[in-house]
């Protein structure tokens, strides 16, 4: 018999002690465990969403990450993302989309993010940045009219964030 907790949304506390838990299992390589706990609550929070969507990027369900992410992130009329969520969720959302071979989207989900000098946005534009040098010239001319070439995104380090770089940074440093 499956088992649905449902968290309180008025004991931040306790969603933050669950990501903690998630996070520490998926950056250990058991994304599919942190899959497996987040699955018992009932998904509400976009915080516990947008690690539902790193998991699956990390086990490559990269078509299921992205039907979570567009699932709380899109806007009304689902054409943009929605404004009100944290970069790194965007950020996460457009990294699904690149590692889906939907470079296009990706591109895109960038762009609409206002602050290109937040790390998160940064740190996912280098990808798309590396990918794009890694293409020939026939690949970046395709690409600048429109046609991404069928070649893999590569991506360095874990894929996806479960918090802001600025949070990840002071957590690192607490645990060092």
């Amino acid at each position: 018999m499956s088992r649905t907790i449902r968290y309180s949304a008025s004991d931040p506390t306790y969603v933050e002690r669950l990501l903690d838990k998630v996070t520490e299992l998926a950056d250990s390589g058991r994304a599919n465990e942190a899959l497996a706990l987040l699955t018992n609550f009932d998904l509400q929070s976009p915080e516990l969403l947008n690690a539902t969507g790193v998991c699956l990027m990390r086990c490559e369900r990269y078509d299921d990450a992205i039907r979570v992410f567009r699932s709380y992130q899109m806007a009304a009329g689902g054409i943009r993302t929605r404004d009100d969520l944290p970069n790194h969720h965007r950020c996460n959302f457009a990294l699904a989309l690149g590692l889906s071979a939907r470079v296009g989207g990706m591109s895109d989900v960038l762009k609409e993010i206002g602050n290109p000098d937040d790390a998160d946005v940064v740190r996912t534009r280098a990808i798309l940045d590396r990918w794009t040098a890694s293409l020939s010239w026939t690949g970046r001319l395709g690409w600048w009219l429109g046609v991404a070439p069928d070649v893999p995104l590569a991506v360095d380090g874990p894929i996806g964030t479960f918090r802001p770089a600025a949070v990840t940074e002071q957590v690192t440093a607490k645990t060092a």
